[in-house]
């Protein structure tokens, strides 16, 4: 598949598809090779708008609810519908809290192993 921008900046289109293509000033018919800019998914996905809210992190309004999700990019994890934002920040706030530690234990589990078999 051809790919003007990326052709332009001297990538081919079949390598390395974490790089993204983005335009300085936001117009993507404005292809001069100063406007173009070259970043990967990870700040792609980072340097996303986010709306104005008025609800805690974690928190979506679902029909005239309040739904707890948690997760990564595009990887979510439904932890349920509530009555009040709340509500539905508390059992975010526990699943976080959950994971947190979690990935703590694997951590400490990981450069463990890697000391045993690296050292």
């Amino acid at each position: 598949m051809f790919n003007l921008p990326r052709t332009i900046l001297g990538i081919n289109n079949n390598e390395d598809r974490n790089l993204i293509v983005t335009y300085k000033n936001g117009d993507f018919l404005d292809l001069r090779k100063d406007n173009l800019k070259l970043i990967t998914l990870t700040e792609f996905e980072l340097g996303k708008k986010v709306k104005n809210r008025d609800l805690p992190v974690g928190v979506y309004r679902h029909r005239n609810k309040y739904m707890a999700a948690i997760g990564k990019l595009n990887e979510n994890k439904y932890l349920g519908v509530y009555d009040t934002p709340e509500e539905a920040h508390e059992v975010y706030l526990k699943a976080y809290n959950t994971l947190k530690e979690a990935f703590k234990e694997w951590i400490i589990d990981y450069t463990t192993i890697c000391r045993v078999v690296f050292f």
